[in-house]
């Protein structure tokens, strides 16, 4: 209950943003060509090695026409090998949250994919405060134990993502998510 306690500025902080920001991002929408139909990728926002950073490059390489563009710290020192494939965005950047807003769809290999703060929207998805862009959660490793956040309606994602069949089969009959979000990849 403490920890809660110690986020309740960050959740006040988001759902301000989220309140100031949405009309922006609905405009953006309709008026920039950069904030139509995007799919934002990222992983935990200072990094690029797993599952998101190999989407957005496949989909740089072989799907150019998809205004995609990948969320990542500046400062990170994977963000070069990024930024030589396509468009990036600060991580929690206020173009961060504009497009996070604005996107069709939001990818990542972590929960609340591609939100400015992964705990902080979880929890705000867990009440109902969701971005309009489908989320599409690909999951990185395979799922052995048991994780309570992660089954439905916990955790609440468009897309799941499973690797080995084993997991999918455990996914499907434990973790409880609607018919269809868990995909065998």
């Amino acid at each position: 209950m403490l920890n809660k306690l110690k986020r309740l500025p960050v959740y006040l902080k988001n759902v301000f943003l989220l309140a100031v920001l949405w009309p922006a991002a609905a405009v953006l929408r309709k008026t920039n060509e950069a904030y139509r139909h995007v799919w934002l990728v990222t992983e935990r926002g200072f990094d690029a090695r797993d599952n998101a950073y190999w989407f957005f490059r496949y989909l740089r390489e072989r799907h150019p026409e998809i205004n995609v563009c990948y969320v990542i710290d500046p400062e990170s020192p994977d963000c070069p090998k990024v930024a030589r494939l396509g468009r990036t965005v600060d991580w929690r950047s206020l173009q961060h949250y504009l497009m996070y807003l604005a996107a069709d769809y939001l990818i990542s290999t972590h929960v609340q994919p591609g939100a400015p703060d992964l705990m902080g929207y979880y929890h705000l998805r867990q009440i109902g405060i969701r971005p309009r862009g489908r989320e599409i959660f690909l999951q990185h490793g395979i799922i052995k134990d048991e994780m309570m956040w992660m089954r439905y309606p916990r955790l609440k994602v468009d897309f799941f993502a499973s690797g080995g069949k084993m997991e999918y089969d455990y996914l499907v009959s434990e973790f409880g998510f609607p018919e269809g979000v868990v995909q065998y990849t």
